[in-house]
């Protein structure tokens, strides 16, 4: 072979070699970034996760392959392919050991999901809780079946590395609010779960607490008040028996309904204990690409299981896109009764947004409001727990959508 053949075979099998280098440091990354996120990005979503593994791994192969030299003996060959084997054993070992570890990692920290041990900590009982957010930590049993739970009242203490504080009424609030209110204040009630509590973030960052900041700053002939009544793991049955049980109290001239696509689900600790044993299914897999949200799938007690001494088992009636319209009719005809305003706001997808038409309620779809390129994604402002910054661009928005509806201005008379 001529030397000018040979510099031409070279370039080629160094062109091919990098190629393949480049194209397996792509899958890696690719793969790093996703796990990173918890969830798949574009890129990953159109190539597949087994198709970029396959493709990154058959890349490094045949870089490993050709670096190692193309000719060798059938004893070299032999040795390569047992180092290969060797490798694979070995990922497959650390996969089944990494899949066994977090199936009792998720048995440990998922599994508490009792009204019994709820009550049994109430009593005095001594529980570890796992979990660096226990909502146990943080709720009691109600003695309204329809609730299930609320918050305790009263409480100050750090929950998730954030101060949290709760007033006699076990409102997500420092402050005491009277149940007279003063002829020119305009007093807006907040219902939700956990987005609206404000989870993660410390005690006046949700956007309730930042709206009525706002607000203060800006007061002219009228004040305000915002009540934050939300409690995490709440579905919208629960956020409007609440709102009947205690918010109505307080004469209400604005009600925010915060929407979460949770809401459909059953209230929190009526869900059967799962052991994650399935054969069939990957909870590594689902831990490291679809960590946000889909690691856990719960299965809801039949109506036959749940306990009536804690829960009153018609309220699972009121889960799902039915559910969930009967018990928006119900809060339009408490707005009506009580003559206050209501909004819906939040992350809205076409399901509830269709329930908010047919029921003929306002609504402020974030999504479809904020375009997504308009805040930095750490704020995280459509996810279901924003950072701090997304509380305030939260609040913004909403405050621009009540002073638009004309809601800001105490009127003469109510409508």
């Amino acid at each position: 072979m001529s030397l000018r053949k040979k510099l031409v075979s070279f370039s080629i099998l160094s062109f091919f070699k990098l190629l393949l280098a480049v194209t397996s440091i792509i899958c890696i990354l690719l793969l790093i970034y996703t796990i990173w996120q918890g969830q798949p990005g574009t890129i990953v979503i159109l190539l597949g996760k087994p198709t970029c593994v396959l493709v990154g791994f058959m890349s490094w192969l045949g870089w490993f392959w050709i670096h190692t030299g193309l000719h060798k003996s059938r004893k070299e060959i032999a040795l390569f392919f047992g180092k290969i084997i060797l490798l694979l054993f070995s990922l497959l070992l650390a996969l089944v050991l990494g899949e066994l570890t977090i199936r009792k990692y998720l048995r440990v920290t998922q599994g508490f999901n009792s009204l019994g041990k709820l009550k049994a900590m109430e009593l005095g009982e001594q529980i570890q809780l796992k979990s660096f957010t226990p909502l146990a930590a943080i709720v009691h049993l109600s003695k309204n079946k329809n609730l299930v739970y609320e918050l305790i009242p009263s409480l100050k203490r750090e929950f998730g590395g954030k101060h949290l504080k709760t007033n006699s009424a076990g409102m997500h609030d420092s402050l005491e609010y009277s149940l007279n209110k003063n002829p020119s204040t305009i007093r807006i009630i907040g219902i939700g779960d956990s987005d609206m509590f404000g989870w993660g973030v410390e005690q006046f960052e949700n956007y309730l607490a930042v709206l009525e900041k706002n607000l203060a700053d800006k007061q002219g002939k009228n004040t305000y008040e915002v009540l934050n009544f939300a409690v995490p793991g709440y579905n919208t049955q629960q956020e409007i028996e609440l709102l009947k049980s205690k918010g109505l109290s307080y004469q209400p001239d604005i009600v925010i309904l915060g929407w979460c696509e949770n809401d459909f689900n059953a209230p929190f600790f009526v869900y059967r204990k799962k052991e994650y044993r399935q054969l069939k299914k990957s909870y590594l897999y689902s831990y490291l690409f679809y960590r946000k949200g889909t690691v856990i799938q719960p299965e809801i007690m039949k109506v036959s299981e749940l306990d009536s001494e804690f829960i009153n088992p018609e309220i699972i009636d009121y889960t799902g896109p039915e559910g969930v319209k009967k018990s928006l009719l119900k809060l339009k005809q408490l707005g009506k009764e009580y003559r206050f305003k209501i909004i819906v706001f939040g992350a809205m997808k076409p399901v509830i947004i269709a329930i908010c038409k047919a029921v003929n309620l306002d609504y402020y779809n974030i999504l479809e409001e904020i375009p997504y390129d308009t805040y930095p994604r750490e704020y995280e402002v459509y996810y279901m727990h924003p950072r701090a910054e997304g509380h305030r661009v939260l609040a913004e928005h909403l405050e621009k959508k009540l002073k638009t509806k004309g809601w800001l201005k105490k009127k003469s008379s109510k409508q």
